[in-house]
């Protein structure tokens, strides 16, 4: 995106004031009216502004309050939350049980895509998942063949997964009545 639009989106533009601007055009810092305007990983410009390939003035004018958000792989006990609320999103009406495994290897995932990585993830456990649970072959091969902790899960854990299934099934019997 050029320096030019990157302005006009956030700070607008009135007619004429360039060529092909027919119309005002509010900016999103005009149309969050005293609300909260969240601009994600604007900590990447700082570098930008380090060799004057983004403006200093207009950096300083987005970054009134930043807020430093650790990256998921340094937080992995976010994550059942974090997945239970791309589950309900991604999928309403289905309710999804994360395998203990499957959970496992996840808290000890790097995520280098970091939540995008998390939402691709659940993305494709609602499209591969044949019934409601989550297991560690419904993760990409990238995740579930992590070792980098050194963990090992058995995936033949039949007790676990039978648990899991006695689960889901009381669950759904509640939730349908």
């Amino acid at each position: 995106m050029t320096e030019a639009l990157f302005e006009s989106e956030l700070f607008g533009h009135e007619r004429g004031a360039f060529t092909g601007a027919h119309a005002r055009k509010i900016g999103l810092i005009e149309s969050a009216e005293g609300g909260t305007l969240f601009l994600d990983e604007i900590g990447d410009l700082q570098s930008k502004v380090a060799d004057e390939s983004f403006r200093c003035d207009l950096y300083y004018r987005i970054s009134t309050f930043p807020i430093a958000l650790p990256p998921l792989s340094e937080r992995p006990e976010d994550l059942p939350l974090l997945i239970e609320s791309l589950l309900s999103r991604l999928s309403p009406k289905r309710f999804f049980i994360v395998a203990p495994e499957s959970l496992t290897l996840l808290q000890h995932y790097s995520f280098p895509g970091n939540i995008r990585e998390l939402r691709n993830i659940r993305e494709r456990h609602t499209l591969l998942a044949d019934n409601d649970i989550i297991l560690p072959e419904h993760l990409p091969a990238n995740v579930s063949q992590s070792t980098n902790l050194g963990i090992r899960i058995n995936r033949t854990n039949i007790t676990s997964i039978a648990d899991i299934i006695h689960i889901s099934i009381a669950l759904h019997a509640t939730v349908n009545h």
